[in-house]
């Protein structure tokens, strides 16, 4: 979205939400929770068009982090 040049602030702001939700039904993985929502609430800092690079490569290692998450867990 935010290469797009559309609203990606809010839609952040609502998977923030929904994974601060999933982490308290997830016990037992809090350090991986919070690593992920330290960089995701970090993305809100990168405002500059020369932040796009640091900004894209934090999206990718917050899906890695989730996906590690995912088999700690075993969600499908």
């Amino acid at each position: 979205m935010r290469e797009e040049g559309r609203d990606w602030e809010k839609p952040l702001q609502t998977i923030i939400e929904e994974i601060s939700g999933m982490k308290r039904l997830i016990v037992g993985q809090d350090d991986l929770f919070f690593l992920i929502l330290c960089k995701m609430e970090g993305l809100f800092s990168l405002h500059r068009q020369e932040d796009m690079n640091i900004y894209r490569r934090t999206i990718f290692e917050c899906l890695s982090l989730l996906n590690s998450l995912n088999q700690n867990v075993g969600i499908k």
